[in-house]
């Protein structure tokens, strides 16, 4: 028998092929040798590839009954061990095709199964690590001095006498109570009105301290620091940071907190619960922490019947145990979404909500390369969407076509001059007035209609070009399958960026055209009747000329190469310097788009100076729209790669030949969020399913067809609106 584990990062938590969790009735089956957990019906799948690994660790969880818990003598918070919230059952097992219960167990077997029971699993890991806020020491905590007031008292606010949520002043010693917090906890500001007084930038929080932890905030930078020096500065006014015992939450628990508790309506008008729903499409997702915002984009895409129809792969067919395949991630997200093997209330929630399945595997492969989506901060869901959208162009180029058409920007000159610019896009954002009034001290913003802000859109716009007066008209050229809106909810009060609320009136069917000039019709006749010159970049062209290059030749290499960079334009010129046409004039116009890829020839040499060969990092970039981190990304995950560039398809014929004509609209879906800024708050998708509207709000599957709060939250909450051609 071999059943050896050294240690390292394991997955533990959930079967690799499907979602299933230590908590099934039957538990898991972890193997020492894939580092991988396996639900029984999978196991025969990982026999099958692996048949030398026959040795495995069942795992299975079984919840305790809740106590009920004793009323606390103070505040004080209580940190539950796994030991008191389940019982574990340990079995090891020998699989050859059946089960056989292995009970003779050697030292060095049992030291491996408690090694992988005490070791965190590679989603913790993962977790812990997304979840250290790269916080600085700014620079008010340089030379800083202190100032200790005569009488310290650190049991109030020697304001309002407030005994929670108070912050000492590190050069003072006077105690403040801070702002009210998320939870009901209270506060009257008097640590921020000090230092408005005092001038005293940096607080500490009382409740919070323990030898690992401390809450340091910076009034002058309105930021949470780091401060190495703050435990040994608060000695000074008797507090030993050893001895305290953490009493309240900290600022990013707080946050947790938050993330986790924003509430959509869950009642009707009446005060009664809206129906929960279960089965197949109707599957929840886990919060995870601030990942509501990808919660909803997913339940949103996989609602799309393209997408369920293209992640049809079974999950055992990816036979290589490859967590970071992005293609196996999206087929099991299919699966564990639309099989409704996995929505079913949990027994232990009290409202008969499912437990949902976790997509902690998923969110750390597609935002490993991305400092904002590897972390768990709240993040924008629209950006989200266009950054999955992205990605998943990577594993199909063609899926996403379903979103793509083709817009025309015509712009009327004077003299009848005029200036057509084709391109293909995959969403419009939609910008609302945002006028505003007070009511009962509230501030409320003017209704408005979203037909009208699409007719804005699609308006004559007057502009200045080149110092001309102009007329700008967008057209669609093409209609797509599904049209992505996004309605711009941000404003900035006092140069802070603030989410507005702007209830808008939502038709629940329109047709384009009829909201569209005529004039597009004239688009594929119009010729363009001028030709625009080229604009050389004057410091380019200075350095060039400076190092003794004619003219002439100086601005064939910008005009040519479409690069700034001196150094590439000093070699393309010495490259080409016994070419016989190189003092030959030409035109120097802006010629019409081609079909051939782009890339950045300045980004070439920090890829070049990588040790990777030209023509590989020509094809990188191209693959990566200029993305110079991605591109390094795409290199080291294709070192075998002979940088040969396949001929460019015509992506714009694509999309014409897949237009039918048709341009009417029905709603099926939409991303709203609540909060004050897009980058917190809570994110949930209401998604049309058999002409019925369901809300997902993480685990929480609701039935909300016919609710008139619900369609108030649409309205006024509405971020991202998915419209479905018929």
């Amino acid at each position: 028998m071999s059943f050896i584990f050294e240690g390292g990062s394991i997955s533990k938590e959930e079967c690799f092929y499907c979602f299933k969790d230590q908590f099934d009735s039957n538990g898991l089956f972890i193997s020492a040798q894939s580092r991988n957990a396996y639900c029984i019906n999978h196991l025969q799948t990982h026999y099958s590839s692996y048949p030398h690994d026959s040795i495995y660790l069942n795992l299975k969880k079984i919840k305790k009954i809740k106590e009920k818990e004793q009323k606390l003598i103070k505040l004080e918070i209580k940190q539950q061990l796994e030991s008191d919230l389940y019982d574990l059952i340990q079995k090891l097992f020998k699989f050859d095709g059946s089960l056989v219960e292995i009970k003779d167990i050697d030292d060095p077997t049992q030291k491996s199964i408690d090694k992988i029971i005490n070791t965190n699993s590679a989603d913790k890991d993962n977790e812990i690590k997304s979840w250290q806020q790269e916080f600085i020491q700014c620079e008010h905590t340089i030379e800083f001095h202190q100032h200790p007031l005569e009488t310290i008292d650190l049991s109030k606010c020697s304001d309002c006498g407030l005994e929670e949520n108070l912050w000492i002043c590190l050069t003072c010693g006077k105690l403040g109570c801070g702002r009210a917090q998320f939870g009901g906890v209270p506060g009257n500001s008097h640590a921020l009105e000090h230092f408005k007084l005092a001038g005293h930038p940096i607080a500490v929080k009382l409740g919070s301290l323990s030898k690992e932890v401390m809450d340091i905030y910076c009034y002058q930078c309105d930021e949470e620091i780091v401060f190495p020096q703050a435990a040994s500065l608060l000695k000074t006014y008797g507090i030993d940071v050893s001895n305290f015992v953490k009493t309240e939450k900290s600022l990013v628990e707080l946050q947790i907190e938050q993330n986790l508790n924003w509430e959509f309506n869950l009642k009707n008008e009446n005060g009664e619960n809206l129906p929960i729903v279960n089965g197949s499409g109707l599957t929840g997702l886990k919060n995870l922490g601030n990942s509501c915002y990808l919660s909803s984009v997913i339940q949103t895409l996989f609602s799309i019947p393209d997408y369920q129809t293209h992640f049809n792969i079974p999950v055992e067919a990816f036979n290589n145990e490859d967590s970071n395949d992005l293609n196996f991630q999206l087929n099991k997200i299919k699966y564990g979404l639309l099989s409704g093997d996995f929505a079913k209330p949990d027994e232990e929630n009290e409202e008969g909500y499912q437990s949902g399945i976790s997509l902690k595997s998923f969110k750390h492969l597609i935002g490993e390369s991305h400092e904002e989506f590897s972390s768990m901060r709240q993040q924008d869901a629209f950006e989200f969407w266009n950054y999955l959208i992205d990605k998943i162009d990577k594993v199909d180029g063609d899926l996403n076509n379903i979103f793509r058409f083709i817009s025309v920007e015509k712009i009327n000159l004077p003299n009848k001059r005029v200036k057509l610019k084709q391109q293909i896009n995959e969403n419009i954002t939609l910008i609302t007035d945002n006028e505003s009034e007070e009511i009962d001290g509230v501030k409320t913003y003017r209704r408005q209609d979203f037909l009208d802000i699409l007719i804005q859109y699609l308006s004559p716009e007057d502009i200045e070009l080149n110092g001309e007066h102009a007329q700008k008209t967008n057209f669609f050229k093409t209609y797509p399958k599904y049209l992505v809106t996004a309605i711009q909810r941000i404003k900035l009060e006092n140069w802070v960026p603030i989410k507005t609320d702007v209830p808008l009136t939502i038709p629940e069917s329109f047709d384009l055209k009829d909201f569209q000039s005529p004039e597009i019709k004239e688009v594929d006749e119009i010729e363009v009747q001028e030709k625009e010159e080229f604009e050389f970049d004057s410091s380019a062209l200075n350095n060039l000329l400076q190092m003794g290059f004619p003219e002439l030749r100086a601005k064939k290499a910008l005009y040519l190469t479409g690069s700034k960079d001196p150094e590439f334009l000093m070699n393309w010129l010495i490259a080409n310097m016994e070419d016989p046409t190189i003092d030959d004039p030409i035109d120097f116009t802006i010629q019409k788009e081609s079909n051939q890829p782009s890339f950045d020839d300045s980004k070439i040499s920090n890829l070049q100076d990588m040790g990777f060969s030209y023509q590989l990092s020509k094809k990188a970039l191209i693959l990566n729209k200029n993305n110079v981190e991605a591109s390094i990304e795409w290199l080291f995950s294709n070192p075998e790669d002979n940088g040969e560039i396949d001929e460019p398809r015509d992506k714009t014929a694509e999309i014409e030949a897949l237009d039918d004509g048709k341009s009417e609209y029905s709603l099926q879906a939409v991303v709203c969020h609540k909060g004050t800024q897009v980058t917190s708050g809570h994110y949930v998708a209401f998604i049309k399913k058999d002409d019925k509207w369901i809300l997902f709000n993480d685990e929480k599957v609701i039935d909300v067809t016919g609710d008139k709060l619900s369609w108030k939250e649409i309205e006024k909450n509405g971020y991202l609106y998915i419209w479905e051609k018929f």
